[in-house]
């Protein structure tokens, strides 16, 4: 690992300390490599510095008068990768209570063909009921796999830590930042990204003093499915929506034109998943409602996620889906040609996605943060639920999860949000009632908007600036404690 800076003034005028933020899961650049972040922490005299992947730093448009620390994660080999993989595969079982996890296990348990390999997975399975079994796990994680030191950067550079994850599945490059800065005593802030994070991602890879989380629902995740104490979390609010609306820029006759749409026509905004097949699916559907009505128009949105845009079927379908008349192809991933299928995208597009939202009609996902999104915006929602069976040749036929069985997915429909579609038909006439009673479920999305999102005030940025100052306050009194 190895350290590029930009120049700035040096440490010694800084007022009180220094703050680092890692650009490094998910989503990180959208919610903290912000001008607004930099100077609320400035104003409070701490001075902030991004630690930035080695192979994410070129995508950054960097802020001049700021640090950027590089860091480069050395491939795991060996004995080393086999029982990292190893706990991260138990503690992704967790809760092996849940009637999503039990469905999720039933469906991979049909490729063990070993009568040994299938017992033992029962066996973790079954041990992933228990928290106590998962703190186990975390536990020998910490005290023998995550013991090495990182080469090439000085744990002097860091006073307090922000990490946009708390190494469960998908944020394991955060779990080894966590445990390499508490063995130097330094002050770890873990912030979280994403709604569903503490309870489709399995178990917490590490210890956690302090977690900032959205809203109402986040924290009791936190206390219920993560065993984190009361006292250790604080509700801010969302960053990325605190001030989402003040984003939008463009007229709706602005917006369309630059989309080449029509301001006038009724606008479908498809929000596409991690799975082709419901891309394939929309388009023909879009097709039968052309013919029926040319009134529509659709803003066809692929998911953020490399693997998907390198897959032999997304291709295709958006040449076709951008040849269709009314029809604009929304890129989630502005980088998708850059890092490989393993990469997490660390910016998502989202000038064009607030557009979108401010002036589509109806939403329609397959249980993704759209939903939420399309909530903010008050806008009327519609669930696929089903998957489509023929019509389509595939090299390997889909693998099909009910995904709405996931526990933040299940509490979504819980809401009563939404209109859902378990069959074509179902779905066009979901699109017709959508259109013409828009003010349906209103008070639903205003609902779990409140409780998904937490206070959404403007002041989420100075509560997130006042919470990392009170830690680290805490964090030096306990330092000087003989």
């Amino acid at each position: 690992m190895k350290r590029t800076m930009i120049p700035i003034r040096s440490r010694d005028s800084m007022k009180s300390y220094s703050i680092t933020l890692t650009l490094i899961a998910k989503g990180s650049i959208n919610n903290l490599h912000r001008r607004e972040i930099i100077e609320a922490f400035r104003q409070k005299g701490i001075e902030v510095q991004y630690l930035v992947r080695e192979d994410y730093v070129h995508l950054l448009p960097k802020f001049t008068d700021c640090r950027y620390l590089t860091c480069r994660f050395v491939a795991e080999t060996g004995r080393l990768k086999y029982w990292r993989d190893l706990f991260r595969y138990l503690r992704y079982l967790y809760p092996g209570w849940d009637i999503c996890n039990r469905h999720w296990f039933q469906g991979i348990m049909k490729g063990k063909d070993k009568i040994h390999k299938r017992w033992l997975n029962r066996l973790f399975f079954f041990l992933a009921r228990f928290r106590f079994f998962m703190n186990f796990l975390k536990w020998i994680e910490g005290k023998f796999l995550y013991d090495q030191e990182l080469e090439g950067i000085d744990p002097s550079w860091i006073d307090q830590l922000v990490l946009l994850g708390i190494g469960t599945h998908g944020s394991d490059l955060e779990n080894i930042l966590n445990h390499w800065a508490r063995r130097h005593g330094k002050s770890v802030i873990h912030l979280v990204g994403n709604y569903d994070h503490l309870t489709s991602k399995g178990y917490r890879g590490g210890p956690i003093d302090h977690l900032l989380v959205w809203g109402p629902a986040m924290r009791d995740d936190a206390v219920f499915y993560q065993g984190l104490a009361p006292e250790k979390i604080r509700m801010i609010g969302s960053i990325r929506y605190n001030a989402v609306i003040s984003e939008i820029r463009l007229s709706r006759e602005e917006f369309f034109k630059s989309c080449g749409l029509d301001p006038v026509k009724k606008t479908i905004l498809f929000a596409g998943p991690l799975g082709e097949y419901h891309y394939f699916e929309m388009v023909h559907i879009f097709e039968e409602l052309v013919k029926k009505d040319n009134r529509y128009q659709m803003i066809f949105r692929v998911y953020p996620d490399k693997s998907l845009m390198a897959s032999a079927y997304i291709r295709p379908i958006m040449t076709y889906a951008q040849s269709l008349p009314q029809v604009y192809i929304s890129l989630s991933d502005p980088h998708y040609q850059t890092g490989s299928k393993k990469m997490e995208v660390p910016q998502i597009e989202q000038d064009e996605l607030w557009h979108s939202l401010q002036y589509s009609d109806v939403i329609i996902n397959h249980f993704s943060t759209m939903g939420l999104e399309a909530c903010l915006f008050n806008k009327p929602v519609i669930y696929l639920l089903y998957f489509p069976q023929t019509g389509y040749t595939w090299i390997q036929p889909p693998i099909y999860f009910d995904h709405g069985l996931a526990i933040h997915n299940r509490r979504m429909l819980e809401y009563g949000l939404a209109r859902t579609a378990s069959s074509r038909e179902d779905l066009m006439a979901a699109i017709e009632d959508a259109l013409s009673f828009p003010e349906k479920f209103t008070q639903e999305r205003r609902r779990a908007v409140e409780n998904e999102l937490g206070p959404l005030d403007g002041k989420v940025i100075p509560r997130l600036v006042e919470s990392c100052w009170e830690i680290f306050q805490l964090h030096k009194k306990k330092e000087k404690q003989p």
